[in-house]
């Protein structure tokens, strides 16, 4: 079904004090694409996607060894499907987010569902198609708590332009129900897939074109503009910041597309606090030279791990260097790269926990997969990241906000632990403002006894950032 070609080679590099080891651990040259990947508690690999057009996901074991391929055919056998998104549990249960169709033509209906199988790919529940208001629906985020799975969209709804609102619904991690659905959230572009989203305060970061949107378990959201509309891709974040990367094409030299890539970090209130041009750590940047990084993730201890590509004019490389590199997170200076032998852009990467895992595609036609393992030492840095749920030291701190009697019928109080100049806003469950004060004070009330029965979000926007809780109206 699958021909497998294990491959093993090492790059070693020797320094005084580094050491790293890179090695590809598995490789598969049949008509196999990849959309996602993660690693269990016991070390298990899952790389889902597509082979020869049906829904597909492998396991591994740590070291690249296969456990089993498994074929996931729901729908209809002539018409393209994958598995375009995986998320896992404490249990390292999956769920698989399973897509039907390949094109965005008029008069195509995109459909979703959810599958949860259990670490040996045993089927538990499959959802019903999960609902959409669009003319086109593709999930685009999974996130995950105990109990409920929380899905952000990509719903396109007229084929005359390119616009494509967010959506968020919410199912069941139990029986797979659907327990809620948000409206469009017209003018917010759909978030880019952000493979292991930072939760902060209370609310995954998932970053879109332009925009920030910051969703919590109970499926309340709100979202940021990110300054001077800059774009990029969410790295990961921090106690103090986020860290962003976007690359970019400055200018062309004749045929030559000359790139760069910035580092940035970004407050609380997503204003930018610096940013760095990255650089290689085994060349210079030039007019000649182009740096472009694919994909980057942070591990603790490790710092962050890119996965990069140089281009030099007049190189007879037909896709350029490409490279893996490690990064300190505290000032964006390249402690160690390397250049692969071969090897093109590669766009997913995992945490293994103590090392990073990239997959590549093969040819232009991604006619296969290529698994990298990417070995690092501890570096010394200050950055604490915030790697999931669990690891979230903020979440136990004195909130620097109280807000009182929850639920009201009448009046909402917010205390602040000390006097603040800030914006008190109310938001509804569809991110609806419905309510905002300018206070400079240690305490205000708001008058909510008009607002009809619900749950509401409350955001406190201060100097030093933005609080957000969740209160409930009664009537």
């Amino acid at each position: 079904m699958v021909n497998r070609i294990i491959q093993l080679y090492f790059l070693l590099l020797a320094f005084p004090v580094f050491s790293q080891k890179v090695e590809v651990i598995a490789e598969y040259q049949s008509m196999i694409q990849a959309s996602d990947m993660v690693v269990s508690s016991t070390n298990a690999i899952y790389i889902s996607g597509a082979a020869s057009d049906k829904s597909m996901l492998i396991k591994l074991d740590s070291n690249g060894v296969e456990e089993w391929v498994k074929l996931y055919d729901y729908f209809y056998n002539w018409v393209p499907t994958q598995i375009n998104r995986i998320q896992i549990d404490k249990e390292n249960n999956l769920y698989l987010h399973q897509s039907i169709g390949d094109t965005y033509q008029e008069g195509e209906t995109f459909i979703n569902r959810i599958i949860k199988v259990d670490s040996n790919g045993n089927e538990l529940w499959v959802s019903d198609t999960i609902p959409g208001s669009g003319v086109r629906f593709s999930v685009v985020n999974m996130m995950l708590n105990e109990s409920v799975l929380t899905i952000v969209d990509d719903s396109k709804f007229d084929y005359s332009n390119d616009d494509a609102w967010a959506m968020i619904t919410q199912l069941s991690t139990e029986t797979g129900e659907v327990l809620f659905q948000s409206d469009p959230i017209e003018g917010v572009t759909a978030p880019y897939i952000n493979q292991t989203p930072s939760f902060v305060d209370g609310y995954w970061m998932l970053q879109a074109w332009t925009d920030v949107l910051q969703v919590s378990h109970d499926g309340s959201y709100f979202f940021n503009d990110l300054e001077n509309g800059m774009s990029g891709e969410l790295v990961i974040a921090t106690l103090e910041d986020q860290l962003l990367f976007e690359s970019y094409r400055i200018a062309d030299l004749n045929t030559f597309e000359r790139s760069r890539t910035d580092l940035r970090w970004y407050d609380r209130i997503w204003d930018i606090k610096k940013e760095v041009t990255l650089t290689p750590k085994t060349g210079v940047l030039s007019d000649s030279v182009s740096f472009a990084v694919w994909k980057m993730i942070g591990i603790n201890s490790k710092g962050l791990v890119a996965a990069t590509q140089t281009n030099v004019l007049g190189d007879s490389l037909p896709y350029g260097s490409a490279s893996f590199a490690q990064i300190n997170p505290d000032n964006g200076l390249t402690v160690w790269d390397t250049v692969l032998t071969y090897g093109g852009g590669t766009h997913i990467m995992a945490n293994g926990n103590n090392y990073a895992l990239a997959l590549e595609a093969l040819g232009a036609s991604s006619t296969g997969i290529r698994l990298y393992k990417i070995e690092v030492p501890d570096i010394s840095y200050t950055t604490e990241f915030i790697t999931d749920v669990e690891s979230i030291p903020q979440n136990d701190r004195k909130k620097p906000i109280t807000v009182y009697p929850n639920p009201t019928n009448s009046t909402l109080s917010v205390k602040f632990n000390q006097e603040q100049q800030a914006t008190i806003s109310l938001y509804s469950l569809t991110g609806a403002l419905v309510l905002q004060k300018q206070v400079n004070a240690t305490e205000i009330q708001l008058d909510v006894s008009s607002l009809p029965t619900g749950v509401y979000v409350i955001e406190a926007k201060t100097e030093n950032g933005i609080e957000t809780q969740k209160v409930v109206i009664e009537k």
